[in-house]
């Protein structure tokens, strides 16, 4: 019986050879026989579990499960929580939970919420096109920040696509780079978003961005 989709793969139900509940990734794989495993219903999208205690999918299962197989736990639990509530939000909202989660620099929730062939265009750069190379390129560019706040000046939603006017920044040291630019997001039928392109000026971000460095 499929229990949840969780970031990068499905969960499954299975009973070993003494009837204990477990899980199993989509590949087959067996992770082992579980007591507390909080899962995602298929019929309505909460949050349930496969048995009693119902403590939150990192603080006892899923993370040392996962953990000990390298399939980046932190992912997977933030694809949990992502999965429990994506369903029921609009286009912009989906746009709007996917910025904070990287003003927060959690680049797992923000990863959880795009798609698995996300193309992620900053103008006039390459696309860079996939969901772990989009993770790993947000950990990049917001490593030397201090922190980070990015104001959705304005937005609106157009069917499956979201346009937004922001001033992304960044904490670096002690000044600020601020990037004015405009964002186009495409969310799929699934809720995750399959397209990031951003426009703005190269040149101005470089220029800050070394000047804060060398300060």
């Amino acid at each position: 019986m499929d229990l949840a989709l969780i970031g990068w793969c499905r969960v499954v139900e299975f009973a070993d050879e003494h009837g204990r509940v477990g899980v199993r990734t989509s590949g087959g794989e067996r992770l082992r026989a579980v007591d507390d495993v909080l899962v995602v219903s298929p019929i309505d999208n909460s949050l349930r579990t496969m048995s009693s205690g119902g403590r939150s999918p990192c603080s006892r299962s899923l993370e040392p499960i996962i953990g000990k197989r390298g399939l980046a736990a932190k992912r997977l639990c933030a694809g949990v929580r992502a999965a429990s509530t994506i369903g029921s939000m609009s286009p912009s909202e989906i746009v709007t939970a996917f910025i904070e989660a990287i003003e927060r620099k959690d680049v797992a929730a923000a990863a959880a919420m795009a798609s698995p062939s996300i193309s992620y265009e900053n103008m006039p750069m390459q696309p860079i096109v996939g969901r772990d190379v989009m993770a790993a390129t947000l950990e990049m560019f917001l490593g030397n920040a201090n922190e980070v706040d990015w104001v959705i000046v304005r937005q609106h939603e157009v069917g499956n696509v979201v346009f937004n006017e922001r001033i992304d920044r960044f904490q670096i040291g002690d000044g600020w780079l601020e990037l004015p630019l405009a964002g186009v997001f495409e969310v799929d039928a699934d809720g995750l978003i399959s397209l990031w392109r951003d426009y703005f000026d190269l040149a101005s971000y470089q220029r800050q961005l070394a000047e804060l460095i060398e300060s």
